[in-house]
């Protein structure tokens, strides 16, 4: 029998549920291996199935039979951040080493009305390099090379941040710190809060895998966005896959329906007064689980403001005004504008959501009929349009604003027939223009989606670097108004009241 198929882990369970407002239920639930998730309406006592497999209460079937480690954490329960001197120093008093970590995490419970922190990103990085450092040689060495482990779990979960460490001689230690969008350089304790919970968790499993066989995760989602939520999905489906381990996460992440996740989705619900776990959501499941999230928007969330917009594009934009303006907002994504402004509608008939935006292209027409003014229109034709200008490109390709203009030439020229579509006339004098005649009010009315991907490759770089690269700019300049609309920065900008 191979290694990978001794580690089956957990097969079933049959439980008695502590369900409010009633007696104890049984209920009977299968798991594979690699990747579950359990979701469900509030009441139907997903979190107490957790609670009862990590317990070992009611009829349990392990295969193998005996030896079953298993680890609980509720991210909802939120890690710590501390400043890294003060958090190595603290260690080091408490003689906290990687081995008392594993045995700690091994013994925690889960519990609903109880705040149990668990290790930051910061603290396992530290415990980490201890842990491969006992020998006292070449720890400078173990630094880089545990910052490199960790940087394939950062980049799972935010794709254009990376992780780096740098020897501290004053603390005897090594220091690690983020470098965000467009170059930004942040220390552990700075992140945000849906950063921290987010790495804290992956983190956590990555330092555990070598002594876990079963994860056993409660709510993850919890104050993140649904880009770093779906990403956390992908995250903990590759750590299941790759390390053979068995995931089960309880959630009411709309990732459930989402095609590479709804084969490893059971739903939990009532009929006749008795739970059934089910594994296709029925029309009521649907229901159920989407009023409850648009309850969630209606009442703003997590504590956090939400931007409606329509696309990836929008979403890069979005999130990286976010980021540099420092702000806690979450970024949905509707796919496309009739959609944000559906949602704009319904809004109003709910006598509006409080602390919400919805964010659309100005495509050339004016604003839709029926909306309010939590429905803000780009100044430009397109949310793109904010990258072309000449000058701060000049800077951020290090390049002269001559050659630059050559580009944008190019660019115009290559992409003309989508630009312009029959308008022959238009195309023709396209022909007759010289790079000295591209200046920055050339695009204002121009769809700079179709020229975007092309002046990104014609300088080697993704959308979402030179997206974050010219926010900074702009806002470095004080220009993220002259270019944004400006409800949208202060939407950003003001603290929720």
């Amino acid at each position: 029998m191979k290694a990978d198929q001794l580690i089956q882990h957990l097969v079933s369970i049959t439980t008695e549920l502590p369900v409010t407002g009633g007696a104890g239920l049984t209920v009977s639930v299968s798991f594979r291996p690699g990747l579950n998730i359990l979701s469900g309406a509030n009441g139907t006592g997903k979190t107490q199935l957790l609670q009862a497999i990590k317990q070992g209460r009611g009829q349990l079937v392990y295969n193998p039979p005996s030896g079953l480690r298993s680890y609980a954490i509720s991210p909802k329960r939120n890690a710590e951040r501390r400043a890294q001197d003060q958090l190595v120093q603290q260690l080091r008093q408490q003689s906290r080493d990687h081995e008392r970590y594993v045995a700690e995490g091994i013994n925690i419970q889960l519990q609903d009305n109880v705040f149990q922190n668990y290790s930051s990103f910061g603290e396992l990085f530290f415990l980490l390099f201890e842990q491969e450092s006992k020998d006292g040689e070449k720890r400078i060495d173990h630094m880089h090379a545990i910052a490199c482990e960790l940087q394939q779990v950062v980049q799972k979960i935010f794709p254009s941040y990376s992780f780096h460490a740098e020897w501290n001689s004053q603390l005897g230690a090594p220091t690690g710190y983020l470098m965000k969008n467009g170059g930004v350089k942040v220390p552990l304790d700075k992140t945000s809060l849906g950063e921290q919970e987010a790495l804290s968790l992956a983190a956590n499993m990555y330092a555990m895998r070598d002594k876990i066989d079963l994860f056993l995760i409660d709510e993850p989602e919890v104050h993140l966005n649904w880009q770093v939520e779906r990403s956390l999905f992908d995250f903990l489906n590759w750590f299941s896959d790759e390390y053979k381990k068995q995931v089960i996460v309880v959630t009411h992440s709309r990732v459930v329906f989402l095609a590479p996740y709804l084969e490893k989705t059971q739903f939990v619900k009532w009929v006749d007064n008795t739970l059934h776990v089910v594994s296709k959501p029925d029309s009521e499941i649907v229901s159920l689980l989407s009023g409850e999230a648009i309850q969630i928007v209606k009442l703003g969330g997590t504590n956090c403001k939400t931007v409606f917009v329509e696309d990836k594009s929008h979403e890069l934009v979005v999130n990286a005004l976010v980021e540099i303006l420092k702000a806690e907002v979450s970024v949905v994504k509707c796919g496309n504008s009739s959609n944000v402004v559906s949602l704009n509608r319904a809004s109003i008939r709910d006598d509006g959501w409080r602390e919400c935006l919805f964010l659309i292209d100005k495509d050339g027409q004016g604003k839709p009929k029926n909306t309010d003014n939590s429905l803000v229109q780009t100044k430009e034709y397109c949310i793109e349009n904010f990258c072309f200008s000449v000058s701060h490109l000049a800077t951020i390709f290090s390049k002269p604003e001559c050659q630059i203009q050559t580009i944008l030439l190019e660019s115009i020229k290559e992409t003309k027939e989508k630009l312009f579509g029959s308008g022959k006339g238009l195309s023709f004098l396209v022909e007759r223009l010289l790079p000295n005649d591209i200046n920055d009010d050339l695009f204002n009315d121009l769809d700079c989606s179709v020229l975007l991907p092309k002046l990104c490759a014609k300088n080697n770089v993704t959308e979402q670097v030179l997206i974050c690269k010219m926010v900074a700019k702009l806002h470095e300049h004080k220009q993220l108004k002259e270019r944004f609309p400006n409800e949208l920065i202060d939407f950003i900008s003001v603290e929720m009241t």
